[in-house]
């Protein structure tokens, strides 16, 4: 018999018949849009400006060849930034930490450990 509990370091985000590709959370500085913009004007994806965090909608966008597939994306379980949020409420809330400003003690952002703000395992992207 053994007591305790086991809590995973890391949990693979998705399912099966999850969809083979999912937007990364973008708005485009001058369109006034994101991902739902450019997947109406696909043609537009080659037009694309890049955002304050650095990301523009080919790397952001299903429709202009970005995204993540959500099937293979493994973030770390046990992550919580600075003001008690994990990478559940990210995915939730469909924000995440652009400037690494409520990244956790040891100084890790959403965005290095969350799959929906562009970090996880690397096969994640």
């Amino acid at each position: 018999s053994t007591s305790g509990s086991f809590l995973p370091q890391s949990v693979v985000v998705g399912a099966v018949d999850a969809p083979a590709c999912v937007d990364w959370s973008f708005q485009d500085p001058v369109e006034a849009g994101g991902c739902e913009y450019y997947a109406e004007s696909p043609a537009n994806c080659s037009d694309a400006y890049t955002n304050a965090d650095g990301m523009d909608a080919i790397d952001a966008c299903c429709a202009c060849g970005g995204g993540y597939d959500p099937r293979n994306c493994t973030h770390n379980l046990t992550w919580v930034d600075s003001t008690g949020w994990t990478c559940a409420d990210y995915a939730h809330d469909g924000s995440c930490d652009a400037s690494g400003t409520y990244a956790d003690a040891n100084g890790v952002s959403s965005q290095e450990a969350c799959c929906h703000c562009g970090g996880g395992a690397p096969d994640a992207r």
